[in-house]
């Protein structure tokens, strides 16, 4: 289908997406070449959309209230003139122990969306829908139309704050469970073994020590399949704990609340390292 502008535009919005780099920046910058069309459709086909992207590191701890999170996402921004301006981040956001999706300003015209509480499964495809409607919400006053978020991932407002600042949650288990299949994503598990230079060079020492000895495959054909799996086992949890331990990626906590924040990290480290491993 041929993407055109109807004649009768009546005037241009322009949207300033601003992503860390990795993963998120990979997002933006897909959506500044597919998110106009997407408006057209979804919010007002009579507006010219003008979609630009950049990237910015996000440095935020992750219990700033949305008035602290807009603060710091404001100096990000580019100079200009803009409508409105919505900020993706890999880092996880919550308010207490539930996971935040976006958390908006109506006043500042600027949100800020946090791509692990989407999950793992369609993230891009969500992203799109979300930050189309966030859109939609920081540009209703111009564009007349403010579509629900809950059309993007069933999210829920925790309550409006003052000059209409509102946080989004993603409730019950299912959004703990986006939460931390999202910020495994993020982690891109798949790319691990190429930076564990040394276990690399072990597996590789190992399997060519292996297939030239015959003491190993004597050993190996004199086992039972329940030995040879527990063998498995065994070498792959010994390597999985070495990676965590050699590199100190284990979270302790300190408190309470950091107790909780401990399990999550440490989950997601764990999910990270093990499909690591199984690449490596």
């Amino acid at each position: 289908m041929t993407d055109f502008l109807p004649a009768a535009a009546a005037h241009a919005v322009r949207i300033v997406l601003v992503a860390d780099p990795g993963v998120a920046a990979e997002i933006a910058q897909e959506l500044a070449d597919k998110l106009a069309r997407l408006l057209r459709r979804r919010v007002r086909a009579d507006v010219d959309w003008r979609v630009t992207a950049r990237t910015a590191p996000l440095v935020a701890d992750e219990q700033l209230d949305v008035s602290s999170a807009v603060d710091v996402v404001r100096p990000s921004l580019p100079e200009g003139d803009w409508e409105a301006a919505v900020f993706l981040t890999d880092l996880p956001r919550r308010a207490g122990l539930r996971p935040v999706s976006i958390e908006l300003s109506s006043a500042d015209r600027i949100a800020l969306v946090s791509l692990p509480a989407l999950g793992s499964w369609r993230m891009r495809q969500r992203a799109r829908h979300v930050v189309a409607d966030v859109v939609g919400m920081l540009t209703r006053e111009r564009a007349d139309l403010a579509p629900s978020p809950e059309k993007a991932g069933r999210l829920e407002a925790s309550g409006a704050g003052e000059d209409g600042r509102e946080r989004f949650i993603v409730p019950g288990l299912r959004g703990h469970l986006s939460l931390v299949t999202g910020m495994v994503r993020a982690n891109r598990p798949w790319r691990l073994f190429a930076t564990l230079s040394r276990a690399l060079a072990g597996v590789f020492a190992t399997a060519a020590f292996g297939l030239v000895n015959t003491s190993a495959w004597i050993i190996s054909s004199g086992m039972d399949a329940g030995r040879l799996i527990g063998a498995f086992v065994a070498s792959f949890l010994a390597l999985t704990a070495w990676i965590i331990i050699d590199h100190e990626l284990w979270e302790r906590p300190h408190d309470s609340l950091s107790r909780s924040f401990s399990r999550l990290y440490n989950t997601v480290t764990c999910v990270t390292i093990t499909f690591g491993v199984l690449s490596l």
